[in-house]
């Protein structure tokens, strides 16, 4: 039952869903170019465009470090974070919608800093529902697995 939804149809397919019910679950991706500027800025006006809180919002490109990460801030959602150490630039990052139960999913996460860079968390659910699993995955144009 997955299905994209794009433009100007978004807001209006996820009130919907939300008011539908089941197990759904609402999924953004940006790429943000900084997470600690005007790309954030863009993403939440995104947000506020479509007037849909969203459950899972993936970030690639965060160009965050160890120490900045612990300032990523979004009202309304936790976040988690796989950054950079040794270089700038890339970094990947999950902001899950407060009141959804969670866990880093570290055994399915694969980071090698400027080659492939990815985060998973698991959604854990109940009511009769599956856990889901999702991640956000970065491959950097210079990155060097060819069998990606």
């Amino acid at each position: 039952g997955c299905g994209y939804v794009g433009g100007d149809e978004v807001g209006g397919h996820h009130r919907r869903v939300a008011k539908e019910g089941g197990c759904a679950l609402s999924l953004l991706f940006h790429n943000v170019r900084s997470a600690r500027g005007p790309g954030m800025e863009m993403m939440e006006a995104e947000m506020r465009r479509w007037a849909v809180r969203w459950d899972v919002v993936g970030l690639a490109e965060t160009w965050l470090d160890g120490e900045s990460e612990k300032g990523l801030s979004v009202r309304g959602y936790g976040a988690v974070c796989a950054s950079r150490k040794g270089k700038m630039g890339g970094g990947v990052a999950m902001l899950v919608r407060d009141g959804l139960t969670y866990r880093e999913r570290t055994d399915l996460g694969v980071f090698d800093e400027g080659v492939f860079e990815s985060l998973f968390v698991e959604i854990v659910r109940g009511g009769g529902c599956r856990n889901d699993i999702v991640g956000v995955v970065y491959r950097p144009p210079e990155g060097g697995y060819g069998w990606v």
